[in-house]
């Protein structure tokens, strides 16, 4: 292998890290940002109108390292199809993540429940991509350890997240039913008495999950990197 493309490689390792380092960052700020801008008061105290700054920002980070993941192999079309529908949620996550500010404030307007819910089965969905995207990319990478736990975790991760919108679905619809069983109108008045603390509780196996394997990928990829330098 030539210099030429010994450097062009380590540069593309190394706009990987820097994409990975963003995404591990980047997840729990944005689900912490979101929490504190749909529940508390002290995002409105600090910026006043410009309140829902900080979930926007957040969201920001995770834009940019999937952003940054296209520059990795982009001859492999079903990898490069992966990071661009994970990209294409980030963004509308992005879009849908000022509407918590607003609908804390006015909490009954039907336009701002309609986007907060649609941002929260949105937020399952991109977490739920990013975890095919690290099972996509575990792939391409030459480390058989890596991509069997990367393949069993993602499996798992999948299918609490499938749950977790299932139900959440089912919570949504049912709301709007003007007559419900008795035994259902309790079920959904738990499962709805805090819906973002509700989230947040389901959604953190799933993202420390995430969060393990993206830290294991970029130091998979440290490994090989300083290997390749000996």
């Amino acid at each position: 292998m030539s210099e030429d493309s010994k450097a062009e490689v380590l540069r593309t390792l190394g706009l990987l890290v820097r994409a990975l380092t963003a995404m591990f960052w980047g997840l729990p700020l944005t689900l912490v940002a979101y929490v504190q801008t749909a529940q508390t008061d002290w995002m409105r105290d600090i910026f006043g109108q410009f309140g829902m700054a900080p979930a926007l920002v957040a969201s920001g980070t995770l834009i940019y390292g999937l952003s940054q993941l296209r520059h990795f192999q982009p001859q492999e079309r079903v990898w490069q199809q992966a990071v661009h529908v994970s990209l294409i949620l980030a963004i509308v996550n992005a879009g849908l993540s000022p509407f918590l500010f607003w609908w804390h404030r006015l909490p009954v307007e039907p336009f701002y429940v309609l986007c907060v819910r649609m941002l929260l089965v949105n937020g399952v969905l991109l977490l739920a991509q990013v975890n095919r995207v690290l099972h996509r990319l575990s792939a391409m990478l030459p480390d058989e350890t890596l991509r069997s736990e990367t393949a069993a975790f993602t499996s798992f991760d999948l299918v609490l997240l499938a749950a977790l919108l299932g139900a959440m679905l089912f919570c949504f619809a049912v709301r709007n039913l003007p007559i419900l069983p008795s035994y259902l109108s309790t079920f959904v008045n738990i499962l709805t008495m805090n819906d973002m603390l509700l989230l947040v509780f389901s959604m953190l196996i799933p993202l420390a999950v995430t969060m393990s394997l993206l830290w294991k990928t970029k130091e998979v990829i440290f490994t090989s990197v300083f290997g390749a330098q000996k």
